[in-house]
């Protein structure tokens, strides 16, 4: 009788040590690996380094280019623009750049619409000939008239319109330097209205 006891006692014990291990491999199994390898020290919000906080900080290539060629050249920074509309804008343009600078404490602004081909070109400019400025004046090529209250000059080529004014007198021969045909020796049409005169065309396509 007692041997039955203690064959029982001894399969008990059995029993309960392989569930014991058997509790502890399960465990061991379970460990996730993540633990062990290494962390980064800072967690990175990546939402916050978005593209617009890079573009607002850096100057784009006529910014360069311009202040490479004026160093005195203050351009306004992103908050103060006042980005006026423009005929070009309704247009089929690829690129658009827009700018207000002082030179010499005179305050400019500056369009620069970039087309595909000539034939965009001439379009954008003869629908800005139709209707210019917010009283929609018109002028026809060649025709001399008084259409803006302050000064400006567009150049013209076969992919580009260039528009410079200021509401002051204009130092016309800035622009006259830093601007050149990409693909000729001369604009198109080159167009210049000193302030409280007449547009005169400097150059004139024939």
């Amino acid at each position: 009788m007692m041997l039955s006891y203690l064959k029982i006692i001894v399969f008990i014990a059995l029993a309960l040590f392989a569930v014991s291990c058997g509790e502890d491999t399960n465990k061991t199994e379970t460990v996730d690996l993540e633990e062990f390898l290494p962390k980064s020290k800072k967690e990175y919000n990546y939402d916050e380094d978005t593209v617009s906080q890079v573009e607002e900080s850096v100057p784009d290539s006529i910014e360069l280019f311009i202040q490479s060629k004026i160093s005195n050249a203050r351009f306004a920074s992103s908050a103060d623009l006042s980005n006026k509309k423009h005929f070009p804008d309704r247009l089929d343009y690829t690129q658009k750049f827009y700018h207000e600078l002082t030179i010499d404490s005179t305050l400019y602004e500056l369009v620069i619409w970039e087309f595909e081909d000539s034939i965009h070109t001439v379009n954008a400019l003869y629908n800005w000939m139709d209707c210019f400025g917010k009283e929609c004046k018109s002028i026809r090529i060649g025709e001399e008239k008084w259409i803006y209250a302050g000064a400006f000059q567009l150049f013209v080529d076969d992919f580009k319109l260039i528009y410079v004014a200021s509401k002051e007198n204009m130092n016309k021969k800035i622009w006259e330097d830093l601007f050149t045909p990409e693909f000729k020796n001369n604009w198109n049409y080159h167009l210049y209205q000193p302030k409280k005169r007449k547009v005169k065309w400097i150059e004139l396509k024939e």
